[in-house]
């Protein structure tokens, strides 16, 4: 990562501290939560933290040490902040596309521009579900017991008395009462 890039992201985590100052919790769970809101990765948070990333999941559960009553509500905070975060960052490469090096020989010689076609498609499917998600058929073959009772619902009241009153067939048999009923007719 460039010295710029660096930069730009510890102060994007410093802003983010502020707004976890409005939850009753310890600094270093508010150096995670805003360095979570701005990576979206428990792991590097975690890194940036000073932490181990074990520390978040007992942070989760009451009874654990370091647990705070307010530290599930600010995660999820924090994750909702991430979320848009690479919401962001999926528009910026999908609609402002990213600028690529043109080498030749090893050498730069221009800059394109390159736009993500499949970012952008998820970012419409995203707010936009009911016109661009992908359109499937679910077909499922059911048989035993729902087809036995569609079978028996197309018998005639008379075909229904003679089953009524039909010995029941030995499991060893190949033939059910249903098919003989069948072969009847």
């Amino acid at each position: 990562m460039r010295h710029s890039e660096e930069k730009m992201r510890k102060t994007s985590i410093k802003k983010n501290m502020e707004v976890f100052e409005e939850f009753d919790l310890i600094p270093n769970q508010k150096m995670f939560l805003a360095a979570y809101a701005e990576l979206g990765n428990i792991t590097q948070a975690a890194h940036i933290a000073g932490i181990s990333r074990r520390n978040h999941h007992r942070w989760m559960k009451p009874g654990e040490f370091g647990y705070r009553k307010d530290y599930p509500r600010a995660f999820e905070e924090a994750k909702e902040m991430a979320v848009e975060r690479l919401e962001e960052e999926v528009h910026r490469r999908a609609i402002e596309g990213v600028e690529k090096g043109v080498y030749f020989r090893g050498e730069k010689i221009a800059t394109e521009r390159w736009y993500s076609d499949n970012l952008l498609m998820f970012r419409l499917k995203a707010l936009a579900p009911e016109k661009y998600r992908e359109k499937t058929e679910h077909t499922h073959r059911v048989d035993g017991q729902i087809d036995m009772i569609n079978r028996i619902a197309g018998l005639s009241d008379e075909e229904l008395r003679q089953l009524a009153v039909a010995p029941i067939k030995n499991e060893a048999e190949d033939e059910s009462v249903i098919l003989d009923i069948e072969k009847e007719n």
